[in-house]
């Protein structure tokens, strides 16, 4: 299959008259595509469907994630129930967990710059920046 990329194929489309906000828009539904193409490769490999194995990796996130799944049908509740069945390797989690970080934007970006000079006593302990 193709690979799809939506922010060039809109930038193309547009001829680049479009905003900053649409930009940033597009390249967020890129990442996510992305993300998408990325969960059927490692289920490919893995040999289980894109739904167990983004199920499987929401279960063995750290902090005792515990994944909501609906299902229509016995069928479909099964094969959401067999990501229970199997895990992930390391290697596998770290390649999932890098290709869904998302970039920090705003009122990170803005905590980065001079702003947190302002920042004063137990206040700028308390941050927790990316």
């Amino acid at each position: 299959k193709p690979q799809v990329n939506f922010l060039v194929a809109f930038m193309e489309e547009t001829r680049g008259i479009v905003s900053d906000e649409d930009v940033h828009w597009w390249k967020e539904r890129q990442q996510t595509l992305d993300f998408l193409l990325f969960i059927q490769k490692v289920a490919a490999r893995l040999g289980h469907t894109p739904a167990q194995v983004a199920i499987r990796w929401l279960m063995q996130r750290p902090g005792g994630v515990i994944p909501i799944i609906g299902a229509r049908n016995p069928k479909q509740l099964d094969e959401l129930l067999a990501a229970a069945e199997f895990t992930i390797d390391a290697a596998g989690l770290e390649e999932l967990e890098a290709v869904s970080r998302i970039e920090p934007g705003y009122p990170n970006t803005l905590l980065h710059g001079h702003v947190r000079t302002m920042i004063h006593g137990e206040h700028l302990a308390k941050l927790q920046l990316i």
